[in-house]
């Protein structure tokens, strides 16, 4: 044995009982990693802490991680995340929200950032409605900066508002139900952000520019009805020599009993557009096809099987485009007692002739059975990386013993094989408790992580 990890967290949640209070929530979690070959190397393997207050129309939450270190060495301390919300909905008619402290925008916003499509590693994925300006508390870091987010919604639109120290980010949502299994959903987000591209590997042809702040602006229309699903989305970018970039993406779920076909296409207005970063759109154009069929033979198991096409033509750091090819087949078969997964994946297929680039393959099975006796869940997990010659292959074991107390273990194992000699192995084992009552609630978890 080459090294042990030692975990343990501690979850208290207490439940309100009067008008005014409502819970405290905290959670804990510390750890000591063990270098047995080499002591000194030996570190404090911090994990995210936090707590949580709520109260009538008052939420608060802290949360805080100190940087793995060495024990010789001082940690570098962080800034911990917080944030502070008021609402009024408690004592008002009118839902008006106000968050302050260390934010992160998402939804709407990511949109913004990564407009091109998903790429998933498997064929059985969902689909996205319209999205609004949201937030979440930012992980503890030494530049964190606080915000003010505004937000107001009613039943049938909301508007949201995000001020940080030197972007403003608000955005307007709007959802109408037209049937019963009718909808529609609008929104747009817009703001002034800040991009810049100070740095450039040496045969990089995208021009060099100091922080600048722009505009940008994103449109979001879906329909949902029981058989169609669509959305359609543009975002408009000021681009750094103060023109106009675009990209402009559609979505189409069709459904019909157990098959579905979802289908999807992206498209850029040039290489020189720099969404809300400090990197340029990697990604000109895209087709995505995406069938998946289910059906039940005998009503004895379930069997899902679906396959994933993408077509991409991707910018390269020279300028060049890339024209490849990624493909994914899932299949999934589901019995009472048994999970089985199967899913192939194979990328960067090239379409042009004298393209070297190598192509990346992966295959994955998975297995998860449930015995009566004691209800445990037996995993079985297996990944073949083509690309690299690896093998991962893991075992993971969850025994619930029929106790009067809510008491859960847990093992994995994990080796790494490559070229037909073992890399690495790594165990894990881990008990945990967890006692819910009217009142309060209480957890803990032991766990231990061992590297061979």
């Amino acid at each position: 044995m080459r090294k042990c990890v030692f975990y343990l967290t501690l979850l208290f949640c207490i439940k309100g009982y009067s008008f005014s209070f409502k819970q405290m929530y905290t959670r804990t979690n510390t750890g000591f990693s063990f270098d047995l070959k080499e002591l000194e190397q030996s570190s404090w393997e911090q994990k995210l802490s936090s707590m949580s207050l709520a109260f009538t129309g008052i939420n608060a939450k802290v949360s805080y991680k100190i940087p793995s270190c060495k024990y010789t060495e001082n940690p570098q301390w962080l800034l911990p995340g917080f944030y502070l919300t008021l609402t009024t909905k408690d004592f008002f008619p009118l839902d008006f929200i106000i968050t302050a402290g260390t934010l992160s925008p998402t939804a709407s916003y990511s949109n913004l950032k990564s407009p091109a499509l998903s790429s998933p590693g498997t064929a059985f994925g969902g689909f996205a409605s319209s999205k609004k300006l949201q937030t979440n508390l930012s992980s503890p870091d030494s530049t964190i900066e606080p915000s003010l987010f505004l937000e107001y919604n009613n039943k049938f639109f909301s508007i949201n508002s995000l001020f940080q120290k030197d972007s403003f980010c608000s955005s307007l949502y709007f959802n109408f139900r037209l049937k019963k299994f009718t909808s529609m959903s609008f929104s747009t987000t817009g703001g002034l952000f800040n991009i810049e591209n100070t740095t450039s590997s040496w045969f990089s042809e995208t021009r060099l520019f100091n922080k600048k702040q722009i505009w940008a602006q994103n449109f979001q229309a879906s329909f949902f009805s029981k058989n169609i699903k669509s959305k359609i989305e543009l975002n408009l970018y000021q681009n750094q020599f103060d023109g106009l970039e675009s990209s402009f993406s559609v979505q189409c779920l069709f459904n019909i009993r157990d098959f579905s076909l979802l289908a999807g296409a992206f498209s850029a207005s040039s290489q020189e557009l720099f969404c809300i970063g400090t990197t340029n759109l990697k990604t000109l154009c895209q087709f995505k096809l995406n069938p998946q069929f289910s059906f039940y033979p005998k009503n004895l198991c379930k069997i899902k099987i679906g396959s994933l096409f993408l077509l991409q033509d991707k910018i390269q750091p020279d300028s060049s485009t890339r024209l490849v090819l990624k493909g994914v087949f899932s299949s999934l078969i589901q019995t009472k007692t048994s999970i089985y997964n199967l899913n192939f994946l194979i990328s960067d297929i090239p379409l042009q002739q004298n393209d070297t680039n190598s192509i990346y393959m992966s295959w994955t099975i998975s297995r998860t059975q449930s015995f009566r006796l004691l209800k445990p869940k037996e995993t079985l997990y297996f990944k073949y990386t083509c690309k690299n010659q690896s093998l991962i292959s893991r075992l993971s074991i969850n025994l619930t013993p029929p106790l009067t107390i809510p008491f859960y273990i847990n093992s994995t194992f994990q080796a790494n094989i490559k070229e037909s000699a073992i890399q690495s192995m790594n165990a894990t084992v881990s008990a945990s408790i967890n006692l819910q009552k009217k009142k309060y609630n209480l957890a803990a978890k032991v766990e231990f992580k061992f590297t061979f």
